[in-house]
């Protein structure tokens, strides 16, 4: 698993420069993560949960691209495709990654964190820097969150996108 780790590691590294520095990832990188992250997956947590766990987080995806889609058509008052306009394909694809990477209410909450992290501090680098190409570097800034996250597996040797205690204790908290 180790070794798994270290080549996930390198590759979201890879994909993230990629993204900050050219907006432009090579698109071998997509299908590798996805390997990658399947083989991952199935070692941790087996097949049968993570096909479940990816099936609920690939409905979540399309239905948040579905009511995006919706949301900029009724606004431009035409159909619009989100597509290379709002979202990149690598983002797409990098959400794709995500769905099979965690379970749902992690995957739900690492988005939720990550992209108003990415936003936040993307609003910030506008603000106080001359930029050229003003689009955000999502894929990148959604691969270097979950590079982090690798990171502080391997190095604990611990599976936390899988393990939803964490959420669950902070719903519990929110509760009390």
């Amino acid at each position: 698993m180790f070794i798994l780790n270290i080549v996930i590691l390198i590759l979201l590294l890879f994909v993230a420069i990629q993204d900050f520095l050219y907006r432009k990832i090579v698109w071998v990188a997509f299908p590798l993560l996805f390997l990658l992250f399947l083989t991952s997956g199935i070692i941790q947590i087996g097949l049968k949960p993570l096909s479940g766990f990816f099936l609920i987080n690939i409905g979540f995806l399309v239905l948040q691209l579905f009511l995006i889609t919706i949301y900029y058509s009724l606004k431009n008052k035409r159909i619009f495709n989100i597509v290379n306009t709002s979202l990149g394909i690598g983002d797409i694809l990098f959400f794709v990654i995500l769905a099979l990477s965690f379970s749902p209410p992690n995957f739900i909450f690492f988005l939720i964190v990550i992209l108003l992290a990415i936003l936040v501090i993307y609003s910030l680098f506008l603000t106080f820097n001359q930029v050229q190409n003003k689009h955000v570097p999502l894929a990148g800034g959604l691969a270097f969150a979950l590079l982090l996250l690798v990171l502080l597996e391997t190095i604990t040797d611990r599976c936390y996108r899988y393990d939803d205690s964490f959420i669950l204790n902070l719903m519990q908290t929110a509760n009390v």
